[in-house]
């Protein structure tokens, strides 16, 4: 699903300052003016921060209770929105027009808002910068041809061309729980555009206090 929610900028060594959440929100600039939605939901973190960060509130619906907790909150929660968890009973009296649902979670929560005739839209998961593209696409379909979300579509199309800078200094991106990230990642590719080796990839053995890092 994201700094692009504050002063983005298209240079690798930006992204690599990002946490993944934002970065799979890269789009969450600009709020929608006139969405052609006005009951949107959401079963997924990710979309929840898109609506949140891109939606008009009054438009939005419903969300799940991780988007109002501190460590995912990236926008105010507005009262009007009720925070669900994942569970179809729960959106069905909320009438929505659209849900935006993940390519994996609360798959059985969709598919049953599908057989009740709800407007369920699943959008791919993001690992890597080629993928965002595909997510982009996606999403795009659903909201419609924002002139934000073209730009970032041409802003990644022009990261993806540009040529890679040689990597000299070894670095690495750490994440909760002493997680970093291999090759094939979003971040390793971020790292690598930014002109760093990726320590993770490398097969080292990482270690942080005396605690071995886990590698994604």
């Amino acid at each position: 699903m994201a700094a692009f929610l504050r002063g983005y900028s298209i240079s690798a060594a930006k992204f690599v300052q990002l946490p993944l959440m934002i970065l799979l929100g890269l789009f969450l600039l600009h709020p929608i003016n006139g969405a052609a939605y006005e009951r949107m939901a959401s079963l997924n973190l990710c979309m929840d921060q898109i609506l949140l960060n891109w939606a008009n509130p009054k438009d939005i619906t419903s969300v799940t209770w991780l988007a109002d907790t501190e460590q995912y909150r990236t926008a105010p929660v507005p009262q009007t929105v009720y925070l669900n968890r994942a569970r179809a009973e729960e959106l069905l009296p909320l009438k929505p027009d659209l849900v935006l649902v993940g390519q994996f979670g609360a798959q059985r929560a969709a598919r049953r808002l599908k057989e009740l005739g709800i407007n369920v839209v699943s959008i791919p998961d993001a690992y890597n910068l080629e993928q965002l593209q595909q997510q982009l696409a996606a999403l795009k379909a659903v909201l419609g041809p924002l002139a934000p979300l073209q730009k970032r579509q041409r802003q990644l199309r022009e990261l993806l061309d540009s040529p890679q800078p040689q990597q000299r200094i070894t670095a690495v991106i750490l994440s909760a729980n002493n997680i970093t990230y291999g090759s094939g990642m979003l971040e390793h590719q971020l790292l690598q555009r930014a002109g760093f080796i990726n320590l993770a990839a490398e097969g080292a053995s990482i270690s942080w206090g005396g605690s071995a890092s886990k590698k994604s």
